[in-house]
């Protein structure tokens, strides 16, 4: 669905699945707008039934053009989300994988100047193993824009807990 009104947009999908990868179940995205992305709200979310078990995540995020003003930055973005039973390959991608449980939380920053200037978005994930009883994985997504566009830098750092990156 989709709708419009006094300038504020306001959409969603939800969609129904039935296959052997990922079970039966269900998944949707909303999204809310107001003019000049002076608010805007975004979530995404599944839940599933495979063979044995159920699995199902959600991530949500809200956001504004103008930020939170902490002087001289302002947070202009702050998402949260979990999983349960599945592993996070991307923002919009998951596969089932029981015994995992994951908690998903980032904010997204610019100076007080505007996002042209300096702005980054970041996120912190960590994933707790059922099976080994142990959290076994911390990563950290980040991205930092500058001078209009002239600094565009990406960073991923992720610890594993295994025998190897011990």
């Amino acid at each position: 669905f989709s709708s419009s009104f006094a300038g504020m947009k306001l959409g969603g999908e939800l969609t129904a699945n039935d296959d052997d990868k990922y079970g039966k179940g269900y998944k949707g995205t909303l999204t809310f707008t107001m003019p000049g992305d002076l608010f805007t709200a975004n979530a995404t979310g599944g839940y599933y039934e495979l063979d044995d078990y159920r699995w199902g995540y959600f991530l949500a995020s809200v956001g504004s053009a103008t930020g939170i003003q902490i002087p001289p930055i302002a947070i202009t973005d702050i998402s949260a989300g979990f999983y349960f039973n599945c592993i996070r390959k991307s923002a919009t991608e998951v596969e089932p994988q029981k015994g995992i449980i994951g908690v998903v939380a980032g904010m997204g920053i610019a100076s007080s100047a505007g996002k042209d200037v300096l702005g980054g978005d970041f996120e912190m994930t960590v994933v707790y193993d059922k099976d080994k009883s142990r959290l076994t994985t911390f990563m950290l997504n980040g991205n930092l824009k500058a001078v209009s566009g002239m600094v565009n830098s990406n960073a991923t750092i992720v610890y594993q807990e295994d025998d190897i990156d011990k």
